[in-house]
């Protein structure tokens, strides 16, 4: 292969961003008011050049984002092992057409899996006034 280096292995180096969103579970850490992380398994879907979650208006993870927009990314398995890299980054709430907006990337990415979690929650009643909130995240350089 002449003009390629011997060394060269021709795999190109693939960005964060495409990491993390062709995994089925990333863990998502957010910080306590105190500085201490605290990792929680998602679902995450792309976003143009971001990356988006949906989860409850009063989950933990809302309210420290509210208080810390800093997050760390990885890749995980569903009880949220760290099996790469861990990427920061800053995150938002995305709340109304935005939150469905969300919704519905996550949706298309799960299928089947997704509306399945969704009549699970129907079935039992969740007696909780919460709304389904995204957030998004915007990868550190």
């Amino acid at each position: 292969m002449a003009g390629r280096p011997p060394c060269h292995s021709g795999r190109v180096p693939i960005a964060p961003l495409d990491v993390l969103a062709d995994s089925t579970y990333v863990s998502l850490t957010t910080f306590r008011k105190n500085g201490e992380p605290v990792a929680t398994p998602v679902w995450v879907a792309r976003d143009g050049g971001a990356l988006v979650v949906i989860t409850e208006s009063d989950s933990g993870k809302i309210k420290r984002l509210r208080n810390n927009a800093s997050v760390l990314l990885a890749t995980c398995d569903m009880r949220g092992h760290d099996k790469g890299e861990a990427y920061g980054g800053t995150a938002c709430v995305l709340e109304g057409d935005d939150a469905l907006r969300v919704r519905s990337l996550i949706s298309s990415k799960y299928k089947l899996t997704y509306r399945v979690m969704l009549l699970s929650e129907r079935m039992r009643r969740k007696r909780s006034r919460a709304t389904r909130v995204g957030i998004k995240i915007t990868l550190n350089d």
